[in-house]
């Protein structure tokens, strides 16, 4: 029978007002959450805009699952089942990316991590070149 590999969800505060969340979606896969913060409503809706266009990336096979939560929505739940965030604010909201253990984590976790930092930095950039 398989060994069934599990870790506890865990929070990682990433900067004062962004946060990541990491849980095991299922056995071979994780699930990671993290928060976007712009300050200017500017930003925040260049941000949203960005963020709507990543829904379609669901139906990429075998890619990375990524989905998008706005603000309005609220946060998502098994971010609000686990930890302690009444009063947790993202603008424009939150992305999710499920990674694949066979397909992502094949090679090491270094290179997801690389790609998880990499791509909220290129939201970042983006959102800040165009505002500028």
């Amino acid at each position: 029978m398989e060994e069934k590999l599990t870790f506890k969800a865990c929070q990682i505060d990433y900067r004062p007002d962004e946060s990541f969340w990491v849980f095991q979606s299922d056995k071979d896969a994780i699930t990671v959450y993290f928060q976007l913060n712009f300050h200017t409503k500017m930003e925040q809706e260049l941000a949203n805009v960005l963020c709507i266009e990543l829904k379609n990336t669901k139906q990429c096979k075998p890619g990375v699952s990524i989905e998008y939560f706005p603000e309005e929505q609220g946060i998502p739940k098994p971010i609000q089942d686990g930890f302690e965030v009444k009063n947790l604010k993202s603008n424009p909201g939150m992305v999710s990316m499920k990674i694949q253990k066979s397909v992502h984590l094949s090679k090491g976790y270094i290179q997801s991590l690389d790609m998880l930092v990499g791509f909220r930095a290129f939201c970042t950039y983006h959102v800040q070149a165009n505002v500028n």
